[in-house]
């Protein structure tokens, strides 16, 4: 299957905006540009799944990526456990570090508290395995049905917990693979289904309607707030037309580039490394160039080239990552010679 061109740009664009989220403009067009974005992560999970059911062995493919992800979760993982350490060391305080460290292991499973951002990678896990049962049994039409009453479920009461609870849900709780990814990913499974040339909108209708749709979240956020008191504000029900008219115009959207895939390719560095990014840049501003970064970052103008310093460091420490065990293997099946 020749792969798409324009997926990949999409799955860059969103990996820019999830950079943004972490690292959020001030005041209103803070609150906006959040609101806004919200279908960044959906569209992660609506393009794995797309690319599962176009395989051409469902259950060897998910067996694949279970493993492959799995690995990923773990030095990445160990990545920002490290980081964690090495501030502790420098600042001789292990308190803090134990407390979030036993909090790790509590909520490794679901919700990682070092490594916040990798809640994603261990929640596709977690739908993957769900999936692969489901296929075993032919079941996956009932298991989109069971997605999507949960979906409805989970958007109800992490957007109504204070009337409901009394409390604000903790994100694990509604924000994870039962409530959240799963339907998702089966959306990404059924979209491949459909001939979407034989959808009678053109593409400038769509993209007219998909940022009409992200618009639109920015005041479902506000309404949920606002009027009903919710401290949630991480997808919304305008979040689920937002995400099918974005990657519909997408599939639509024929790109033919020899550079898309190479930018593209920097997606997942940048996603897995940003954080710690943008933890190591405010610290050398602070503590090394004795500089107040917040000067900067409460600009527009100065956080959007924040965020891409932020990128383009994640990628380039990516690489030396890669540098570095390719020339240490090397060095090891050199020294087995002897």
């Amino acid at each position: 299957m020749k792969r798409n061109q324009s997926i990949d740009l999409l799955k860059l664009i969103s990996v820019f905006l999830v950079v943004v989220g972490h690292n959020q403009f001030s005041k209103h067009f803070g609150f906006i540009m959040d609101a806004s974005s919200r279908f960044a992560v959906p569209i992660f999970f609506m393009i794995t799944g797309y690319f599962v059911i176009k395989s051409v062995n469902i259950s060897t493919t998910l067996k694949h990526q279970i493993i492959k992800l799995a690995k990923y979760y773990i030095t990445y993982e160990l990545v920002y456990l490290a980081y964690e350490f090495a501030i502790a060391l420098s600042e001789m305080n292990f308190s803090g570090f134990n407390d979030n460290l036993l909090m790790n292991i509590k909520y490794i499973l679901i919700a990682p508290t070092i490594g916040v951002h990798l809640w994603y990678i261990i929640n596709i896990i977690w739908v993957m395995m769900i999936v692969y049962i489901f296929n075993k049994f032919n079941k996956l039409n009932i298991l989109f049905i069971a997605s999507s009453i949960l979906y409805l479920i989970g958007i109800t009461i992490s957007n109504l917990s204070q009337q409901i609870f009394q409390q604000a849900l903790p994100l694990y709780a509604t924000r994870n693979f039962l409530f959240f990814g799963l339907f998702y990913f089966m959306l990404g499974m059924y979209i491949s289904k459909i001939n979407i040339d034989n959808i009678k909108f053109n593409n400038k209708f769509i993209l007219f309607i998909s940022v009409t749709f992200c618009l639109a979240q920015v005041m479902e956020k506000y309404l949920w707030k606002v009027l009903l008191g919710s401290n949630f504000g991480e997808y919304f029900l305008t979040t689920l037309f937002a995400s099918i008219g974005i990657f519909i115009y997408t599939l639509r959207t024929n790109i033919n580039n020899k550079y898309i895939k190479k930018i593209a390719s920097y997606s997942m560095p940048i996603y897995f490394l940003h954080p710690l990014m943008i933890r190591v840049l405010k610290l050398l501003c602070s503590d090394v160039f004795k500089f107040n970064i917040t000067v900067i970052t409460n600009t527009i103008i100065g956080n959007s080239i924040f965020i891409l310093l932020v990128c383009v460091f994640s990628c380039l420490l990516y690489y030396s990552f890669k540098k570095v065990k390719l020339i240490t293997t090397r060095e090891f099946i050199y020294y087995r010679k002897f």
